[in-house]
């Protein structure tokens, strides 16, 4: 019989960062990170870098690492320096970092990469930038004259 506490024996792979509770009749014990440790430091590996013009500062390496280090069991193999870590690179990192997390869309809209970027399963080359604001909606802009619409929607 399969129920919430041997789906995961049947089901495959989930995506779950936090321990889910199988106490039945009760709701989960853990709650939702708005903000991690991580996403600042790695926030602020970045605000170095734009500072530096888009170069890797020792400071934003060392930050990097930081968070990059604990999630390997040899962090001395995978270091950055100020030669591999780049803005693309510190993207991806932040994807592997924060994910499931629900800052991918800020992320690539920041980065200048979610209104034309191509993914493996969609291509968003031809896309108008307008897709980085979302449409404000008519209820609200026929309540409040100051209001006019995102362009493009």
């Amino acid at each position: 019989v399969r129920d919430y506490t041997n789906a995961m024996d049947y089901d495959g792979a989930r995506f779950l960062k936090y321990e889910v509770s199988y106490e039945p009749g009760t709701n989960m014990e853990n709650d939702w990170a708005v903000y991690r440790l991580a996403d600042v430091i790695l926030l602020k590996a970045e605000a170095l870098m734009r500072k530096n013009g888009g170069m890797a500062t020792q400071e934003a390496v060392n930050l990097v690492n930081q968070v990059h280090n604990r999630a390997f069991e040899n962090p001395e193999q995978h270091l950055y320096d100020t030669n591999t870590l780049t803005l693309d690179e510190l993207l991806a990192e932040r994807g592997r970092e924060l994910y499931y997390e629900g800052m991918r869309r800020n992320d690539l809209i920041r980065f200048g990469k979610f209104a034309r970027g191509t993914w493996e399963w969609y291509d968003r080359s031809n896309n108008g930038d307008h897709t980085n604001w979302f449409p404000i909606p008519q209820e609200q802009i026929n309540a409040n004259n100051n209001l006019i619409q995102n362009p493009g929607y």
